[in-house]
């Protein structure tokens, strides 16, 4: 279950073992656990064997933008394991992805990059400046960004009609990697139009 934790207060959210749990379950695989009081426990992750794709083929129709994307994606995440685990998804998409670890950072990177970024990726819940308030202060600054605010919590009706307001689409916490690359496709594509 996501936010089940043993861990002291403020030693952790419980995110962690959702977030591999949704990773393996995205690549048809699973994990097995055994686990002894006071000894530890040992997680087994299978993955099915994969065999190599053919090449695509050359249809005379472009990829769509997802598949060889030079878009520059912005990743705004306190949780150093969850920022790690989206850049390496996002860069392995094909995307460029600038990183930041709380509000005050992702102003600052937008600030320097603003002309580049294609999508924000914001976490609603950030130290230092919320999310909502970052991902406006990008919308003030440059009109038409488009972003994504994600979020482990459930979000007050004030805080998602403000995202909607905006024109941001928001994502639950632990999501699937593909609902996430979609939502980042539809953004691309929103800004084209």
């Amino acid at each position: 279950e996501p936010f089940f934790t043993t861990k002291e207060r403020d030693r952790g959210t419980g995110l962690g073992l959702a977030i591999v749990d949704a990773i393996v379950s995205e690549h048809a695989g699973w994990i097995e656990v055994d686990s002894v009081v006071g000894q530890g426990s040992t997680f087994r992750v299978y993955f099915p064997r994969m065999v190599a794709p053919s090449p695509p083929q050359d249809d005379g129709h472009q990829m769509g933008r997802d598949a060889t994307s030079d878009a520059v994606l912005l990743v705004v995440e306190d949780n150093p394991l969850v920022r790690a685990m989206l850049t390496t998804v996002l860069v392995d998409a094909g995307y460029k992805v600038l990183e930041a670890a709380d509000g005050e950072e992702g102003r600052a990177v937008f600030a320097q990059d603003a002309d580049t970024i294609d999508v924000a990726i914001v976490d609603v819940d950030l130290p230092k400046v919320n999310g909502v308030d970052v991902l406006q202060s990008f919308i003030e600054a440059r009109p038409g960004v488009r972003g994504i605010a994600i979020t482990g919590y459930p979000l007050p009706e004030e805080t998602t009609e403000r995202l909607r307001r905006l024109g941001f689409s928001c994502l639950k916490k632990p999501f699937h990697v593909p609902d996430l690359k979609r939502l980042i496709a539809k953004c691309l594509t929103d800004a084209t139009r």
